[in-house]
């Protein structure tokens, strides 16, 4: 990663690269305060989400970074078509695990039923109820504050709650996230269901190219729609962003850029 400053103080403008396999993204920030804040820029891949079940290292990628912008205690990505785990922040102790446990049936009786985790959430997130609850990790069956699709982002989303604790489940299209936050170490329910939030609907509207479909040269409307995308949406579009481009690591040819926008050496 390189960072040139360039500009006085209190009007910055910030060149900000970042390298990942074959590509590299430029961002640039014009800053009036002398602060650069580059959290709405994700980590991308150019790895197709078909097969994504079997890329689960990049996968732990997102689970780092997403656990690193703070408010969440463990985090898991998930399948949303079958409840697969693709990364966990902690895969040895923090999975969605199937047990027997004394489930309350509607007519007040208990029964002994064998709870599915995954399938559980996956049904959820479909927009359907599920009689087991939400339980996650073999722990308490939490209580459910909020199971609704997001105005916003048009996203099936459940915030849970138990004591000192709770979880954010959101659909992020063909994967679902699942945060954890603790009260005891200073996070908040809030703050745990923007940052799963955020991250879902970039994920949910996330186009995927493959290593080919980024190939060709051709910036601005003339680039990859694909990556143009990225550029619109992922990068400016969310912000604190003023410029980006995304480059052929190897070649140097330029896949998507906002316009007008040129870097030289």
């Amino acid at each position: 990663m390189t960072v040139v400053f360039l500009g006085g103080f209190y009007n910055i403008l910030f060149y900000f690269i970042y390298s990942i396999n074959f590509l590299t993204f430029v961002c640039v920030v014009r800053s009036t305060f002398g602060v650069f804040l580059y959290s709405s820029v994700f980590f991308l891949s150019h790895l197709p989400l078909d097969t994504m079940a079997t890329q689960s290292a990049y996968w732990k990628e997102y689970v780092d970074y997403i656990k690193d912008r703070g408010n969440i205690e463990e985090i898991l990505i998930i399948s949303s078509e079958d409840g697969a785990l693709y990364a966990s922040s902690d895969p040895d102790n923090f999975y969605l695990r199937t047990y027997p446990a004394t489930i309350m049936q509607e007519d007040g009786t208990e029964k002994e039923e064998t709870v599915n985790e995954a399938t559980n959430i996956v049904t959820f997130m479909k927009g359907k109820s599920c009689p087991q609850g939400l339980r996650i990790n073999q722990q308490k069956k939490m209580q459910i504050t909020r199971n609704f699709v997001d105005d916003t982002t048009g996203l099936q989303m459940i915030y849970a709650k138990v004591p000192m604790g709770g979880a954010c489940v959101a659909n992020g299209g063909k994967v679902i996230l699942i945060g954890t936050f603790n009260e005891l170490k200073n996070h908040t329910s809030p703050q745990c269901n923007e940052v799963i939030t955020m991250m879902a609907m970039y994920l949910a509207k996330s186009t995927w190219p493959t290593g080919t479909e980024a190939g060709g040269g051709g910036g601005g409307a003339g680039g990859s729609t694909n990556w143009q995308q990225h550029v619109d949406k992922a990068l400016v579009g969310r912000g604190n962003v003023a410029e980006a481009m995304i480059i052929e690591k190897d070649t140097g040819n330029e896949l998507a850029s906002t316009p007008d926008f040129q870097v030289s050496c």
